[in-house]
């Protein structure tokens, strides 16, 4: 009877007379949708979010209300998503603002992208019938650096909706491309001007998906519309100089689709499509593009089909978050986010040290099996030599910090069938005493020294020696003994 029970459950053999066992391996827990709100944000179409990484959020703008065109109501809340809490920043604003004012416009079928380098949120263009119906695109572009909105220029690509929008890390662009009634150019903002490329264009299309591979260092674009409204199946590739077409068609199960979003995911390293509308009707399926072939990624978890949602990749917790959209039911609310095994439960907090000090970077993860680990600095994996210990576990320590210590860590978690996941944070080394930046501690950073005497310290405070949270004569003490010393 007892051997019975553990069918199924232990395999087992015999070696030298003793019987062992060993779990027989399960079936892999496929990611899974969770519902975390079901009012939040409220019900619309064609809403942007992305992921603003300084700030550990999602940032939320805009969309519309009402049925079919031209009954659309624009929409221009800032709303942002921290994993737990939707907390609106500025209310949809009312009566319909001019466009000189301190916010953007409301509006529906935009884009936005975060600025990894500068630290803020792009928007260009969009839509707002409350403009005027024939007449209905919104000129300018507009940036946000958390706290507030900015009209950054008036001028660049001809305003339009439907279009599709990047970040080019390797080359510090922001990549507009195409847009609804026939758009196929490609433009990209550095942050002071735009600038249009004449390169041979991408084939025209709007409501396309796109994302950045920092990988290899490409943008990826994955059908739309084209101007008579036949959905495209192709995949493209930008390199910053020329447009490849790498598939002609995606597979058939896939199919052409519009109104779908992508994004990449730095963990499994590939682009994420999610949802959509294909020839069938919306979708709710998962699909990733490793650089050459496009793959189904098996979900569970019931995330209604839909299309015009938005969607970002949160890089600290490891999750997809989607939102609104249209579903069988029409506009719809909610959020959902696409969990995997493993997960991360508490994610890797930022960190300031002092030159010389020691610190640790720290992830909390849980998932079926047991769970390896590999911490790396700048994407190079680390290991157990120098001032680095415990590069294979949950905890990172790094011992008498340098400068050069300084710099993103993120650290992948890979569970028993290959799932990875991730979650990375910021490590400041801070020369302590050093006022000027030239890592020498001289009378020059005297009177940096002394203006801090009596207010508050931390850990990126240069005054701050002992970490009590203010300048006292115990950091004094700490500043002369480092005083003719560098860092």
């Amino acid at each position: 009877m007892r051997s019975a029970m553990l069918v199924g459950v232990l395999a087992g053999s015999v070696i030298g007379g003793v019987f062992t066992t060993r779990a027989v391996a399960q079936p892999c827990a496929p990611a899974t949708w969770v519902q975390r709100s079901a009012t939040e944000p409220s019900a619309r179409r064609a809403p942007a979010m992305v992921y603003d990484e300084a700030r550990r959020r999602s940032v939320f703008f805009g969309g519309a209300t009402g049925g079919d065109w031209p009954n659309y109501i624009s929409l221009g809340e800032t709303m942002t998503w921290d994993g737990a809490t939707w907390t609106t920043l500025f209310p949809n604003p009312s009566p319909f603002p001019s466009p000189t004012g301190n916010d953007p416009y409301p509006r529906w079928e935009h884009a936005m992208v975060y600025d990894s380098v500068r630290k803020v949120i792009v928007m260009p263009t969009g839509a707002a019938l409350e403009i005027h119906p024939n007449n209905h695109h919104i000129n300018g572009t507009w940036e946000f650096d958390g706290s507030a909105w900015r009209l950054a220029t008036l001028t660049g690509p001809v305003a339009r909706h439907a279009h599709a929008l990047t970040f080019d890390a390797a080359r510090n662009r922001t990549v507009f491309i195409s847009g609804k009634h026939g758009w196929n150019d490609t433009w990209e903002w550095n942050g002071t001007a735009w600038a249009q490329s004449n390169a041979t264009p991408i084939t025209d299309r709007g409501w396309a998906a796109a994302a950045y591979d920092p990988i290899r260092e490409r943008t990826v674009v994955f059908g739309g519309f084209d101007d008579g409204f036949n959905r495209r199946s192709d995949t493209w590739e930008w390199d910053g100089v020329s447009w490849q077409q790498v598939s002609a068609a995606a597979p058939a199960a896939m199919g052409g689709r519009n109104g779908a979003t992508m994004l990449w995911d730095p963990a499994r390293e590939r682009c994420v499509l999610i949802a959509g509308e294909s020839g069938t009707g919306r979708r709710n399926d998962v699909w990733e593009w490793d650089g050459s072939t496009w793959s189904l990624r098996p979900t569970t978890g019931g995330m209604p089909t839909r299309f015009v949602h938005a969607a970002s990749y949160d890089t600290h917790r490891s999750v997809i978050v989607l939102a609104c959209g249209i579903t069988s039911a029409g506009n719809t609310a909610g959020t959902w986010e696409l969990v995997t095994d493993p997960k991360i439960d508490t994610p890797t907090p930022d960190k300031a040290v002092g030159f010389g000090e020691s610190t640790t970077m720290t992830v909390a993860a849980s998932g079926s099996g047991t769970l390896t680990y590999q911490w790396r600095k700048g994407r190079v994996p680390l290991d157990n030599a120098g001032r680095f210990s415990g590069v294979n576990t949950p905890t990172l320590t790094i011992t008498g910090a340098q400068m050069i210590d300084s710099g993103d860590y993120d650290v992948i978690v890979t569970g028993s069938c290959g799932e990875k996941t991730r979650s990375h944070g910021e490590l400041t080394v801070v020369c302590r005493g050093d006022f000027d930046g030239n890592r020498s501690i001289n009378t020059a950073d005297l009177t940096g020294f002394l203006a801090a005497f009596g207010q508050v310290g931390g850990a990126n405070s240069p005054a701050d020696f002992n970490q009590d949270g203010v300048v006292n004569t115990a950091d004094l003490a700490a500043f002369l003994a480092r005083f003719g010393s560098g860092c």
